[in-house]
């Protein structure tokens, strides 16, 4: 009797009910506690649980459905609040952004998604598509996993409180730890133990810096703010002026609803709480990208290396960026993502294309780019039978969907794309000086190092692990090549297997990597580029799918030198992580505030 009350509650359909009762009823009478739990859960979980119901992929595995319900939900939030602010503009309604209107309108478009949805699925609505399977190894790993957010909230509020970090040092060498543990004991880990531990980990990084303060904290997330602001107060969204950020509606429309709904007196806090929840669930979706291939034990490593990028740990200050890397991901994702019919496949690639485009301009061109070169190398690498994912269709819709946007709607963001194009290509006259670049690339060949002689240690260890890191990057992507014939599909039908690998990669993935390599390279080199934009944003958004290589790097070297290749891999990862999160330097009493800060080294102090 008690399993089938158990599943009653979990069903589908009654966790709609509730969040939808729930929710409207705590707004309506602004009840305390109930408001804000429940109107977080509605806005992240209800828009996408219909959407994949409506699309019949409610059974998908764990991972899958949590990042793609997500996914499916943000999405939906930024389209739809935007439709409806153009929608009632037009008809003399100048605040279609407050909380009144926006829960009629939301609680309309879902109970019209939901009657279709359950004329399309109807058993959906019986059972419950969240189904979590652990064994008793993978019951304890997740219970100690997840007391790190616990410690990082506890860490970081000792550390505004005291100035004592120690807590936060000691999280920093746990959270290493749990990864070797969980590589050791890999075999009696269950599947769906993998998602939570990440999802968990990546919170207690992301916790570091959003409870630091109560304000924002950042350089562009200032001015992200600001324009969060105007939208709130005006109650409308509107291209405000000749500035980039009009076209971000992630910055904009999305924490604007989420203010509405949630009503949280510090709007600062809330605006760096939505992107803090959002990138908790970033290197998820690297791992449900990963595992296709390398299956679950080496994806969960190449999400680790994710997570340990510096521009992830400071995602919370860096909004707009990072929401938009996540639909970035969410297309690869989907574009690879296994027993999906190719008409839900389209749908969710088109609806993810979209919020990438009105998320973040350079994102959305680095997209373009990436994808066009790997549809052209395609002609190129004509041996290989190119398996038909990433499409000229496909291409040509993202070009024309950003031009349409920062072209005719925005505006600015074209203007500002053809002047950097313009002054990159007239940047190569002075190819040959080093003051054309940025200082990073100083540091990455060692010079621009200087300081106290454990500094310079400790920079020096980082800059070489670094480069360990691109080796193993470098080590896959050239691998796979050579080894085509046992690593790469080529082949039209479903990829099959590798001797190593879960599954051979498809000729457009390996593609991908290519470009992905060959982009960052450019960014480096290319005088303009290297200084007019952030390497390190480039390097995270190529790691959505570069994670894959430098683990698949790490597994072929381990067969050259015959050593485990999860010793091998960890050996280089626990040091980038311990370099990227500044815990190597606290250990020695340096204080940080920025990776390879070649300006000001001495500032460490």
């Amino acid at each position: 009797m008690s399993n089938k009350l158990n599943r009653f509650f979990t069903s589908n359909g009654v966790i709609i009910v509730i969040l939808l009762i729930v929710t409207n009823i705590s707004i309506f009478f602004n009840i305390p506690f109930l408001r804000e739990i429940f109107s977080i859960l509605y806005l992240t979980i209800l828009p996408g649980l219909i959407i994949l119901i409506l699309l019949k992929l409610d059974k998908l595995d764990i991972a899958k459905y949590i990042v793609l319900t997500l996914g499916a939900s943000i999405a939906f939030l930024i389209l739809f609040g935007w439709g409806l602010n153009q929608a009632l503009l037009q008809m003399n309604n100048n605040r279609p952004l407050t909380t009144g209107v926006l829960l009629t309108a939301i609680n309309a478009a879902l109970a019209i998604l939901l009657i279709i949805a359950y004329f399309r699925n109807k058993q959906a609505f019986y059972s419950s598509s969240i189904q979590i399977e652990l064994n008793e190894t993978s019951k304890w790993f997740v219970l100690s996993c997840s007391l790190l957010p616990i410690i990082s909230i506890l860490g970081t509020d000792l550390l505004n409180s005291t100035d004592n970090n120690s807590v936060l040092i000691i999280l920093l060498f746990i959270i290493p730890i749990l990864i070797i543990l969980f590589s050791i004991f890999n075999k009696k880990i269950s599947p769906d133990a993998y998602p939570l531990v990440l999802a968990m980990i990546g919170a207690s990084l992301l916790f570091m810096f959003w409870l630091r303060s109560p304000h924002i904290l950042g350089h562009d997330i200032h001015n992200e703010y600001y324009f969060f602001q105007l939208t709130l107060n005006n109650g409308h969204w509107a291209v405000y002026g000749a500035n980039t950020l009009d076209s971000c509606l992630s910055i904009s429309i999305l924490p604007t609803i989420f203010q509405s709904f949630v009503h949280l007196s510090n709007q600062e806090f809330l605006f760096k709480g939505v992107f803090t929840l959002l990138c908790t669930f970033l290197p998820v979706t690297i791992f449900v990208i990963s595992r296709k291939y390398i299956g679950d034990k080496f994806s969960f490593l190449a999400a680790f290396y994710f997570a340990s990028q510096s521009s992830y740990l400071m995602a919370p200050g860096n909004a707009r960026t990072n929401v938009a890397i996540f639909f970035f991901a969410l297309c690869i994702l989907v574009l690879f993502l296994e027993n999906i019919g190719n008409w839900e496949k389209r749908a969710l690639f088109l609806v993810f294309v979209v919020s990438t485009v009105v998320s973040h301009y350079s994102t959305t061109y680095i997209f373009f780019f990436l994808f066009l070169s790997a549809l052209i190398l395609s002609l190129v690498f004509k041996k290989f039978k190119v398996s038909k994912v990433i499409t000229w269709a496909g291409v040509a819709f993202l070009a024309v969907v950003g031009f349409l946007w920062f072209s005719q709607v925005v505006v600015a963001p074209y203007n500002v794309a053809v002047r950097f194009l313009d002054n990159s290509l007239l940047s190569f006259q002075h190819f040959f000086m080093a003051e054309s670049r940025t200082s990073d690339l100083g540091l990455l060949f060692g010079y621009g190092i200087k300081g106290a002689r454990v500094l310079s240690y400790l920079q020096s260890l980082q800059s070489i692990t670094l480069w360990i890191t691109f080796l193993f990057i470098a080590v896959g992507v050239a691998g796979t090549f050579f080894k085509h014939k046992d690593m790469i599909d080529t082949s039209l039908q479903s990829p099959s297997k590798a001797p190593f690998l879960n599954l051979k990669f498809e000729t457009d993935y390996f593609l991908l990597g290519l470009c992905g390599g060959i982009i960052l390279v450019a960014s480096l080199i290319i005088p303009f580029v290297s200084l007019g934009y952030d390497l390190i944003r480039v390097y995270e958004q190529m790691a959505v799918f570069l994670s894959v290589f430098l683990v698949t790097g790490g597994i072929l070297l381990s067969k050259f030198i015959k050593i485990n290749a999860h010793v091998i891999i960890l050996v280089v990862l626990i040091p980038y992580f311990l370099f990227t999160t500044f815990a190597a330097y606290e250990v020695f009493g340096i204080h940080r505030t920025f990776i390879l800060d070649a300006k000001s080294p001495d500032a460490a102090y």
